[in-house]
C-alpha cells in the first residue's frame, strides 16, 4: 500500500511516502513559513521524487494531535482535502503513538511528553507497544506521580522537564532529543499498523482533531471576566 502521510503537529512540518514496509522518502522544513503553505508543494516534491502521482496514493495519513493547535487543523485540513479528492482512507494516528514508535520494541514502559506549557503536559504511556495510560492533558507532577521505575521518556517535553523526571521517577531514561521529534515517516508507519491491524476502510472516511484540551482563546473566553 502507498501511503502519504503528514506531520505539522509541531514545529517542524514534514511529509513523508511509504510504500508497505519501506519508506520510500520524507521531507522536513523548519518552520521559516507557515505549515500551509509549506506542506503541499513539499508532497509535490516527494511524489516526483517517488515516480508518482496523486492518482496512485492509497491512503493518506496525518498526526492528528495533540500538538499545536494550528498546526494540526492545517494537517487534518490537508489530509481530509486530499483523501476526499482522491477517494482513499485517511488515517489520523496521535503524536504520542508515533513518538512512542521509535521505542516500541524495547520493551520498557516508555512515556511520550509534548510540552503544552506552564508546567502542563500531553503524554500517554505504552508498554511493548501497548496504550497502558491513555493520550490525556496532565500537569507534569502528576503524570511523574503514576510514572513506573525505570520508564523511558520521550518528545520535547521530556527534555524540557528532564530534571524532574530525574527526581521523581526512579532509574528514569530520558532519549535523546532528536529521537523525540514528530516526523512524517513515523506517521506513515504507524498508520499502515494501524490499517493491517483494521483493514475496513469504511472507518477511515476523515480525521478528527484530538486537541485534549481548550485552546488558550477558549479558556480566556470562557474566563469569569473581571468587574
Amino acid at each position: 500500500m502507498l501511503i502519504l502521510a503528514f506531520e505539522t503537529a509541531s514545529k517542524l512540518a514534514s511529509a513523508a511516502i511509504r510504500r508497505d514496509d519501506a519508506l520510500l522518502c520524507e521531507s522536513v522544513a523548519a518552520a521559516t513559513r507557515t505549515h500551509s503553505e509549506t506542506l503541499m508543494p513539499m508532497a509535490d516534491e516527494l511524489m516526483a521524487s517517488a515516480g508518482v502521482s496523486p492518482a496512485d496514493i492509497e491512503a493518506v495519513a496525518v498526526d492528528h494531535g495533540p500538538g499545536s493547535f494550528t498546526g494540526v487543523r492545517i494537517g487534518v485540513c490537508l489530509a481530509n482535502a486530499f483523501g476526499m479528492a482522491q477517494n482513499i482512507p485517511v488515517v489520523g494516528v496521535t503524536s504520542l503513538r508515533v513518538l512512542n514508535r521509535r521505542f516500541a520494541f524495547l520493551g520498557l514502559p516508555v512515556c511520550a511528553i509534548i510540552d503544552a506549557r506552564n508546567e502542563n503536559v500531553y503524554a500517554a504511556l505504552y508498554q511493548n507497544g501497548t496504550e497502558t495510560l491513555a493520550p490525556q492533558a496532565i500537569q507534569i507532577d502528576a503524570l511523574l506521580s503514576q510514572m513506573p521505575v525505570g520508564a523511558l521518556f520521550t518528545g520535547d517535553g521530556a527534555q524540557v522537564y528532564e530534571e524532574k523526571i530525574a527526581q521523581a521517577v526512579q532509574d528514569a531514561i530520558v532519549a535523546p532529543a532528536h529521537c523525540g521529534l514528530l516526523r512524517a515517516g513515523a506517521v506513515a508507519g504507524v498508520a499502515a499498523q494501524t490499517l493491517r491491524m483494521r483493514p475496513d476502510f469504511t472507518l477511515y472516511k476523515e480525521a478528527r482533531p484530538l486537541y485534549l484540551r481548550p485552546s488558550q482563546a477558549e479558556r480566556l473566553y470562557k474566563a469569569p471576566q473581571e468587574v
